[in-house]
């Protein structure tokens, strides 16, 4: 997992880095849905859209594998559904990195960034019909 992480890291670093130079031949753009999340995604250079496949096929991972709180295959869902028991991570495990990620980021916005939410959201039933 870490090494999928640092690619997709890596992915939008080199992305980054293409946007800063002279104007790119290639644009590609797309709309992609995860970590219930819509996102645009635009990545610039002539592998534009190689580039862009590989960010999108990692966030797809990502949502599927490691984040998703309701899919019962993530291990997301496996720690919030232990019931407290010990929770064992593998040694390349990314989830505990992420966790600790958001709960930094929380901090340093004080609180406006709550990866704690998830509770009140389904008290709102937030994903439910609009009135």
């Amino acid at each position: 997992m870490k090494r999928q992480l640092a690619a997709l890291l890596l992915t939008i670093f080199a992305l980054s880095l293409t946007a800063c130079g002279e104007t790119a031949t290639e644009s590609e753009t797309r709309t992609v849905y995860a970590m219930d999340t819509v996102m645009n995604l635009t990545v610039y250079g002539e592998n534009a859209a190689a580039a862009l496949e590989s960010a999108e096929k990692e966030l797809h991972t990502l949502d599927e594998a490691v984040l998703s709180r309701t899919a019962e295959g993530s291990e997301l869902y496996a720690l919030n559904t232990s019931n407290g028991e010990t929770f064992e991570y593998g040694a390349d495990d990314i989830l505990p990195t992420l966790i600790e990620t958001a709960l930094t980021i929380s901090d340093a916005t004080d609180g406006a960034f709550d990866p704690t939410l998830a509770p009140v959201l389904d008290a709102w039933d937030y994903e439910g019909r609009a009135p």
